[in-house]
Formats: C-alpha cells, sequence, structure tokens
C-alpha cells in the first residue's frame, strides 16, 4: 500500500519518567536539613539522602511527617509528594559551683541551661572569710561576675580567712 507510512522505531516510556514528586522538608529548632540530589522536583523512584545538620549548641532529634525516624542521615525513595520534618533540640548544661566558705547566688538560678545563656554568679563569704577571687571556667575577681554558657562548665568561689591581729598591754 502506497502512502502508508510504517512505525519505523518503538518507544518505550514508563511512568516513572513522566511523574515527578516535590519533596517539602520543613525544620523546628536551631539547624538544616541537606538533600542529595537537592532538586525542585524527583522522578518517581528517585532515592534522597537526607542530611540533619545541628548549630552549635543543638543537636538533631529527629523525623516526623512523611519519614518517622531518629536516624541521620536517612534515605527516602520518592513514591509520592511528601512532606518532612526535622526536629533539632537545644542541647541542656551544667554549671556546677563549688564554694567551700560562703554560698554563690547563680542568676537565673537554672537545673540546666542553654548555649550562650548568660549567668551572674556572685559569691556571699561566710563570716570570717573574704571573697578573694573565681577559678575554672570563668576567672577574675570581679564579684559578681558573669559567665557565658558554652558546654557543661565549672567554677569555684575562693576565699580566704580574715586574719585578726591582737595586741594589747599585760599589766
Amino acid at each position: 500500500d502506497q502512502g502508508s507510512e510504517s512505525l519505523d522505531e518503538i518507544f518505550t516510556i514508563s511512568v516513572a519518567d513522566i511523574i515527578e514528586y516535590t519533596l517539602t522538608i520543613n525544620t523546628t529548632g536551631n539547624g538544616n536539613v541537606v538533600k542529595n540530589p537537592d532538586q525542585a522536583t524527583y522522578p518517581a523512584g528517585t532515592s534522597v539522602d537526607l542530611t540533619a545538620n545541628a548549630d552549635v549548641g543543638w543537636m538533631f532529634s529527629d523525623w516526623s511527617g512523611d519519614l518517622v525516624s531518629t536516624n541521620n542521615p536517612e534515605t527516602i525513595t520518592m513514591d509520592g509528594d511528601k512532606t518532612i520534618a526535622a526536629t533539632f533540640t537545644a542541647i541542656e548544661y551544667t554549671l556546677t559551683v563549688t564554694s567551700d566558705h560562703g554560698t554563690v547566688t547563680k542568676n537565673p538560678n537554672l537545673p540546666t541551661y542553654h548555649y550562650h545563656d548568660i549567668v551572674a554568679l556572685t559569691a556571699v563569704p561566710d563570716a570570717g572569710w573574704s571573697f578573694t577571687d573565681w577559678s575554672g571556667d570563668v576567672t577574675g575577681t570581679n564579684n559578681p561576675i558573669f559567665i557565658t554558657i558554652d558546654g557543661d562548665n565549672s567554677v569555684t568561689a575562693n576565699y580566704t580567712a580574715i586574719t585578726y591581729t591582737i595586741s594589747g598591754n599585760t599589766g
């Protein structure tokens, strides 16, 4: 039959070649998420590696939404549009104060602190003692003194016994 055309090539198109999905990443707390590959959309079946990076003073807690896990990094397969949240929590740090011959007040006085919290320390010597200085993670003679939390901290208030010279006449 003249005039009829023949199809010389056969094309195979799979659904995966035409369906694209979106991946939305949200964060709670201080940190970010790296997607690899980092694309606006992903063909169906694409594996995407997710790595949560916490800011200083924060730690990765978990994934939620279309990925429920505490593993980091994590890999997902794009089989639909996905929304995933990474949660970061502030690291709790301790401030240990040693004061053998007096008391030290902390303001604010909390059981734990977060990165870059500022705490005022005020030494109050016992009777017969005078405050000398601070040692440990903060040093100096200022009273009160301020410490910026940058991890678990330990501070000692140092004191000197007050000595008296007694003189008198006998007789």
